[in-house]
């Protein structure tokens, strides 16, 4: 049976509290994040009915209210508890197969034996034909359920370039030794946000002896018994020598978790299974990020700018479409190539340009 909202009639006066309100069980606070903006005793007593908290009917002395069950922490909100890579909504066009093809005209040339080409009677490959590559589409994003592993291929590619450039310099002593280390948040203060409690291990992270590397936020575990749970715990890869003295007094001031899994026999696997159940960031979007010795200031990666498609004369590649009579179905495989005939295929952006000034 639903319970009665708490008509403001019944209060007096306005706590001026923004963003959170507690309420306070003996000994046991529980805060109450299900509004944003949280002025009135009454809209916070309203909010916890709608979501099944029992409360009095009338107000306690004081500031305090004693509510009738017991604590149970699932009455909390996590603002850390981010969603997983993978969970999100796909766009329109992700998975979707488009072609990018050359119809210039190309003087005789042999083909490598790779690509698929139409031959003709006499059993010899077309000349003067069309190039034509199948791709798929990619948004890029780590939330896509579609293109989740396409953008961990790109992001792990991108790590493993960084720690080349770091493994090169020769002034690194540490060269070539990454180790993987975690640090896992203690219960008590689970209610932070997510860059509070990023913050908090890469400073923890580097008093214990770790100089630098990647982190990447796990905000779930999973075991047998629970399945996924919030559980928020940070990966990091990189270098350092952690102290054994320094992780017993880290724990005992701050209550954090050190874990020192050692030095990685496959560095590429182990970005790989970090990124496969990371959480993603809501504002930045970006799931791994760089501090300390290998951070944005200390290393600099310039960024490889991608060279345009060509085909095998050298011409740009551009999007294609067939609209010719005689049927052509091509694979739908992601980097198929073929060389076919050039009537019936069309450039997009010609196409649309002539539809435009046509009217």
């Amino acid at each position: 049976m639903s319970q009665q909202l708490v008509n403001p009639s019944e209060y007096d006066g306005v706590i001026e509290t923004v963003g959170e309100f507690r309420f306070f069980y003996p000994n046991k606070p529980i805060q109450c994040r299900a509004m944003v903006t949280c002025k009135n005793k009454v809209a916070c007593l309203n909010a916890y009915r709608r979501k099944g908290v029992s409360l009095p009917t009338t107000p306690s002395n004081g500031e305090e209210l004693t509510l009738e069950e017991e604590y149970s922490p699932s009455n909390e909100v996590f603002v850390a508890d981010l969603p997983l890579v993978g969970s999100g909504t796909a766009k329109p066009l992700c998975g979707n197969f488009y072609k990018v093809g050359c119809l210039e005209r190309h003087e005789p040339k042999e083909l490598p034996k790779g690509i698929i080409h139409q031959r003709g009677l006499d059993g010899n490959c077309l000349r003067d034909g069309a190039e034509i590559h199948v791709h798929r589409f990619f948004c890029h994003r780590p939330l896509c359920p579609i293109c989740t592993e396409e953008w961990q291929a790109r992001a792990t590619k991108r790590c493993l370039e960084r720690f080349k450039v770091y493994d090169e310099d020769e002034s690194n002593l540490r060269a070539g030794h990454q180790i993987h280390f975690i640090v896992s948040i203690p219960k008590r203060i689970r209610h932070k946000s997510y860059l509070e409690l990023k913050r908090l291990a890469i400073s923890e992270a580097k008093k214990v002896g770790f100089e630098g590397g990647s982190v990447i936020y796990h905000s779930k575990r999973k075991n047998a018994i629970k399945g996924m749970y919030f559980s928020p715990h940070f990966h990091m890869l990189g270098y350092g020598w952690i102290e054994g003295e320094q992780v017993i007094e880290r724990h005992d001031k701050t209550g954090l978790i050190f874990k020192n899994a050692g030095l990685r026999k496959s560095l590429e696997g182990t970005i790989r299974y970090e990124l496969n159940h990371a959480a993603v960031p809501q504002k930045s979007g970006h799931v791994v990020t760089w501090f300390g010795s290998m951070g944005y200031r200390n290393l600099h990666v310039e960024k490889v700018k991608g060279e345009k498609e060509k085909c095998l004369w050298g011409h740009p590649m551009h999007d294609v479409a067939y609209v010719g009579k005689e049927p052509l179905e091509l694979p739908k495989e992601d980097g198929y190539v073929c060389y076919v005939r050039r009537e019936g295929w069309i450039y997009l952006e010609k196409w649309k340009q002539e539809v435009k000034w046509n009217g």
